[in-house]
C-alpha cells in the first residue's frame, strides 16, 4: 500500500475557508428545508428545530445557543483551533438559517422527498466541515471524539445520540413526522459512515 506524505496533502488557508463556507451553507440550506417541512432531525440542529417548532423562535438562533456548551468540551479535548473553527461556523449556520426565509421561499410539497434531501445536504455539509478539522458543535463534538479516541465511527456515534432527541420529538411531533425523521437522520448518519472514515481519507488542515 502506498504511503502519503502528510506535507503533500495539507489543505492551504484557502481551502480551508472555502471549506468551512461551502459546508455551512450546504448545512444551513438543509436545515431550512427540514425547518419549512416542519421535520425534526437529530442533534444540536433537531433540538433546536424543536423549540422552535414549540415555541416560534428562530430556528438559527436556538442552534447557536444550544452549541454554545459543546465548545468547552471541544476546547478542552480539541484545542482552541478546533474550537474557534467550529464556533465561527455554528455562527454562521445561525445567522445564514435565519436569513434564509428572506432570500427564498421553500414550498414542500412531498416531506418524505424533502426529508431526504435535507439530510443528504446536512450530511455533506458536516463531511465537507469535518474535513477541514472543525465541526458544527453539538454533538459533532462528541462523535468526533469517539472516532478518534474510541474507534467508533462518527456517524453511528451520532445516529445513537439523534435517536434519543427523536424520542423526545414525539411528545411534539405525530408518529408519522417522526418517523419520516428517523429515515432521513439514518441517511444522515450512513452519509457520515461512509464517507468520513480515518482508514480512507486523508487530509490535513494548516
Amino acid at each position: 500500500m502506498e504511503i502519503l506524505d502528510k506535507k503533500t496533502q495539507r489543505h492551504s488557508i484557502f481551502e480551508d475557508l472555502f471549506g468551512l463556507l461551502s459546508g455551512s451553507i450546504l448545512f444551513s440550506v438543509g436545515l431550512s428545508l427540514l425547518h419549512a417541512s416542519a421535520v425534526l432531525t437529530g442533534g444540536a440542529a433537531g433540538l433546536a428545530l424543536l423549540v422552535a417548532y414549540n415555541t416560534g423562535a428562530q430556528v438559527g438562533t436556538i442552534y447557536l445557543l444550544i452549541g454554545v456548551p459543546f465548545f468547552f468540551l471541544a476546547l478542552w479535548k480539541k484545542g482552541w483551533r478546533f474550537t474557534l473553527r467550529s464556533a465561527l461556523n455554528v455562527a454562521f449556520v445561525s445567522y445564514l438559517t435565519n436569513e434564509i426565509p428572506k432570500i427564498f421561499k421553500v414550498e414542500v410539497q412531498n416531506k418524505f422527498v424533502a426529508t431526504i434531501i435535507a439530510n443528504v445536504l446536512l450530511g455533506i455539509g458536516m463531511i465537507v466541515i469535518f474535513r477541514h478539522f472543525s465541526s458544527l458543535g453539538g454533538f459533532n463534538v462528541i462523535a468526533l471524539l469517539a472516532q478518534e479516541r474510541l474507534n467508533i465511527k462518527a456517524g453511528y456515534v451520532q445516529l445513537a445520540l439523534d435517536a434519543v432527541v427523536l424520542l423526545i420529538g414525539l411528545t411534539s411531533y405525530s408518529p408519522r413526522i417522526v418517523l419520516i425523521s428517523l429515515v432521513g437522520d439514518v441517511i444522515l448518519n450512513m452519509c457520515l459512515a461512509i464517507n468520513h472514515r480515518s482508514d480512507r481519507y486523508v487530509g490535513y488542515s494548516t
